[in-house]
């Protein structure tokens, strides 16, 4: 990827965004964004610290204005990388959890889109999660507007399930019409991963029964899944399009494998 190229990372005052801002700089200019301003700075100062220029925006996914000021700090450049890692877990309302996780990646791929040239990449975090939805029940999540998904959802945790079900197929469909244009657009599918989000999961029981089911045996780290997303940013990736990585320790393969 050519080093004259702007890579965005939205959720990127976050410990998998700064992982990730890591293992690109080097490769192209790197926007930060994220809906905390402090985090942006603590961010900023960090990779400040380790001689990594960034800039930031501070910016709310699921508004249009906010992600059109986005855009507009990348449209003078070409677009390398858009690596979406925002979005909220299963502790919030069922409906603001649809909103964030599919409103805000759908708006981000619809602004996005006019940016797109040969050899820029998308790679949007979808979660284990999605894997866990049942085959049988796929047909009912055929509508992936966030108006049709939430008459769907009775609880956060389905919201959440259902969610990152909905970024891994909303990649799938959107991936010809990047391809269209010489880019690629893939979702990547972590486990438990030890950022704030993941060690507050860590409490929970059943995520440490899920843990105890893997192949690893313990939960993943922020800069394991920034190398995935750093290599699926990079040329060594050319192939890889509209498909999911799951990079969860084995918990899947655990699950439908338990005794």
């Amino acid at each position: 990827m050519s080093a004259n190229r702007v890579h965005v990372i939205t959720g990127g005052g976050g410990g998998m965004g700064l992982a990730t801002a890591r293992l690109l700089a080097g490769t192209g200019a790197l926007i930060l964004a994220d809906q905390s301003e402090s985090a942006l700075v603590a961010a900023q100062a960090t990779l400040s610290a380790e001689g990594i220029a960034a800039e930031s925006c501070v910016c709310d996914v699921t508004d249009s204005t906010s992600v059109r000021a986005l855009v507009a700090m990348v449209a003078p450049r070409t677009l390398g990388a858009l690596v979406h890692i925002a979005g909220i877990d299963d502790s919030g309302e069922a409906q603001r959890i649809i909103q964030v996780n599919v409103g805000g990646t759908l708006l981000l791929l619809d602004q996005f889109e006019p940016l797109l040239s040969e050899g820029s990449v998308g790679v949007c975090i979808a979660s284990m999660g999605g894997h866990m939805v049942p085959p049988a029940h796929t047909a009912a999540f055929s509508d992936l507007s966030v108006a049709g998904l939430s008459k769907l959802v009775a609880s956060s945790e389905q919201a959440y399930v259902v969610s990152k079900y909905a970024v891994m197929q909303l990649v799938k469909q959107r991936a010809k019409r990047w391809g269209a244009k010489g880019a690629r657009l893939v979702s990547l599918s972590p486990g438990v991963i030890t950022t704030n989000m993941g060690n507050a999961a860590l409490k929970n029981p059943q995520v440490q029964g899920l843990i105890g089911l893997s192949s690893a045996g313990r939960p993943g780290r922020a800069d394991e899944i920034a190398s995935v997303i750093a290599f699926l940013a990079s040329d060594a990736a050319s192939y890889i399009t509209g498909t999911d990585i799951l990079v969860d320790g084995g918990v899947i393969a655990g699950l439908q494998n338990a005794g």
